[in-house]
């Protein structure tokens, strides 16, 4: 039976939750370049690609209530379920929920990192400190993020109760 994973086995009501994202400088982005006969090789119609484009795995914490105790999404990732990171969380106290798999709709800290990819995109990035510096500022100032993650947090129960609807076969909407 699918609960609301944040109460569930823990007494105490968790203040933050941590999860992770990659975010890369150039996205994998699909565009369409419409060209005539003998434009090929013109600079107007290549679009210049990296072959392996820089890479930033972020860690990151969505809290509505500040500081506090921290959990992490736990939902069978490999950077989830390696001994090393299972120890480091260990030996911080910092514990572990259960998550499904595959349930992004479940995870809130998902849409604060789509807000946080589209502002970074924004961007003409040409180094890895720049790339950094970019993503530590969008963490930071974006004006509708702390709106978002409380929008986000709030809307648990009833992302809860859609996905439970939603096993039973009606139609997620919310």
């Amino acid at each position: 039976m699918l609960r609301y994973p944040r109460f569930e086995g823990s007494v105490e009501e968790p203040e933050g939750i941590i999860d992770e994202r990659t975010f890369e400088i150039l996205q994998n982005k699909t565009q369409f370049v419409h060209r005539r006969d003998g434009e090929k090789f013109h600079s107007d119609c290549v679009v210049r690609t990296v072959k392996h484009p820089t890479k930033i795995m972020i860690w990151s914490v969505i809290s509505g209530k500040g500081g506090g105790r921290l959990d992490v999404v736990k939902d069978g990732a490999p950077c989830h379920t390696a001994r090393s990171i299972k120890a480091f969380l260990a030996e911080q106290n910092i514990p572990l929920l259960d998550w499904p798999g595959n349930t992004p709709d479940m995870n809130p800290i998902e849409n604060i990192w789509e807000l946080m990819k589209s502002e970074v995109a924004k961007d003409v990035i040409t180094s890895k400190t720049q790339f950094l510096e970019i993503i530590i500022h969008v963490c930071n100032h974006p004006p509708q993020m702390q709106e978002t993650v409380l929008s986000c947090i709030d809307s648990m129960p009833l992302r809860t109760e859609v996905l439970i609807a939603a096993a039973k076969g009606s139609s997620p909407k919310y």
